[in-house]
């Protein structure tokens, strides 16, 4: 072998070692990188999914939300409806307060009358 040829090996030689040393820095950054995209992607994949489940549950939450407020419009409409018609109005507490008065009189007539004509005896 000529002087040359060593020559020229040698800088093919050198030329594969950078060209490995290119590669192996290449495959760490991309490992790095790698480690990296995978780590964030689990950090945010948590995060995601933590956004995903308050999502959800505030979802749930304005559905039945919503459920209670049809329920008492519902409640209101039919209260209003009762009060303003005459024919389906709830009557009850001036119900009450006819059969107060009817008591009372009843209790004045009690009042007014002689003792004998509670019992069931003649008076003696």
């Amino acid at each position: 072998m000529d002087l040359d040829s060593m020559y020229n090996i040698e800088q093919e030689l050198q030329a594969e070692i950078h060209k490995r040393d290119l590669l192996t820095a290449s495959v760490d950054d991309m490992k790095k990188r790698i480690l990296t995209m995978e780590n964030g992607i689990g950090g945010h994949y948590g995060e995601d999914s933590e956004w995903k489940v308050r999502y959800h549950t505030q979802v749930e939450l304005n559905h039945q939300l919503q459920k209670q407020a049809d329920k008492l419009n519902r409640k209101l409409t039919s209260i209003a409806t009762r009060s303003t018609d005459p024919d389906t109005k709830d009557n009850g507490f001036q119900d009450l307060l006819n059969k107060m008065d009817s008591m009372s009189e009843k209790c004045g007539d009690l009042k007014q009358a002689p003792p004998w004509s509670h019992s069931k005896l003649p008076p003696s």
